[in-house]
């Protein structure tokens, strides 16, 4: 049995909502945190206190978060708007949760209907991708399994930025295979 957290902005708090299956295993307890409208920052500043403190028996934490900074820079409040301040407080966020020790699977930022945001987005999660690989966190390409020409596939959507009940049955099915795959990696590392 693992207990899974998910964290982030409203494609997080709209999940348990709109696709009502089981996420992990069967014996899994799973939790949901995010906020609507919230950026990194203000995730990381104003919520992720409380949720450490509710949740410091997660087993793993999965993060989406990203989107709402690059269409309203300043949804953090905090004067970093720019590019490379988001890059960086991706990088804050992901190294204060490595600081529980739980697991954490990091997941690209979605696509959306808007094409004028498609760099950016391939930019960000080209940059968090690579920070991952770095310090040596699961990231998960959810971009490549949602775009179709640029933009978040109308099968997966019908607002063009937060799943509908099929987008999210197709990424619950894929992290589904990393949660069962790091329940064997753990199994394993306990045998030894």
């Amino acid at each position: 049995m693992s207990k899974i957290v998910f964290l982030g902005d409203s494609i997080t708090e709209y999940m348990p909502y709109v696709y009502k299956d089981k996420v992990g295993g069967e014996e899994d307890i799973v939790s949901y945190h995010g906020v609507e409208n919230i950026g990194v920052g203000c995730f990381h500043q104003y919520c992720w206190p409380r949720v450490k403190e509710q949740e410091k028996d997660a087993d793993i934490f999965v993060l989406l978060i990203g989107t709402n900074n690059l269409s309203r820079p300043d949804c953090d409040y905090d004067e970093r708007e720019t590019f490379d301040d988001l890059v960086i407080k991706m990088k804050e966020m992901i190294n204060d949760v490595l600081l529980t020790g739980s697991r954490l699977i990091v997941q690209s930022v979605y696509p959306t209907k808007y094409l004028s945001r498609d760099e950016d987005i391939r930019n960000l999660n080209s940059q968090v991708e690579g920070y991952c690989n770095l310090v040596g966190v699961e990231y998960v390409d959810m971009y490549s399994l949602l775009e179709k020409d640029g933009m978040f596939n109308e099968e997966y959507s019908d607002d063009g930025i937060h799943p509908n009940k099929a987008g999210y049955g197709l990424i619950v099915s894929h992290l589904n295979k990393y949660f069962v795959s790091g329940k064997k990696k753990l199994i394993k590392s306990e045998d030894n």
